[in-house]
């Protein structure tokens, strides 16, 4: 079985300062200046109308093979105070990882793992779970400076932690 999500990478009230620009437009467009670099989509629908979170409607809809991945990815790479906050639902998403990714300076952050997101994974990563609403949608924030550290650590992988243009989930 193929493991299916929807995000909603839409626009909200308040956000932490240098959070990544909307990536979806409530049209279902892309905003400007992002672009699917996805591979292994069988179901990639980003105007989704039918499936999208009823609150929201900068929302896609994407059902992915096994050996796929959801890539958004932005013309202009990330500040390194950046965060994603993104509302998921399906039953795939707990088998999927979230990562970012530098592809001038060809590097991958560390990964975050939907299904292990205990208490210390969570202050680890910096990952603000947010709850889920009552049709079972789930918020995240992810903050771009955890994931470019090394794990287990305060160090960044290298001392420039912007140049990320890529978000990965597969």
């Amino acid at each position: 079985s193929n493991p299916k999500a929807s995000i909603s990478g839409g626009a909200v009230s308040v956000l932490p300062a240098g959070t990544i620009t909307p990536i979806t437009q409530p049209n279902g467009s892309f905003s400007a200046g992002w672009r699917s670099a996805s591979y292994g989509c069988s179901d990639c629908n980003f105007t989704d109308t039918v499936r999208r979170r009823a609150a929201d409607n900068a929302s896609m809809y994407v059902d992915i093979a096994p050996w796929g991945a959801l890539v958004l990815e932005s013309d202009t790479p990330f500040s390194g105070s950046s965060m994603l906050d993104m509302w998921v639902k399906g039953a795939g998403v707990a088998r999927v990882v979230l990562y970012m990714q530098d592809t001038h300076q060809r590097r991958l952050s560390s990964e975050v793992q939907f299904s292990r997101l205990d208490a210390a994974v969570v202050a680890q990563q910096g990952i603000t779970v947010l709850g889920s609403d009552d049709d079972g949608w789930m918020r995240f924030q992810f903050s771009l400076a955890a994931l470019a550290t090394i794990p287990g650590t305060n160090t960044t992988q290298i001392a420039d932690v912007s140049g990320w243009n890529r978000i990965v989930i597969r």
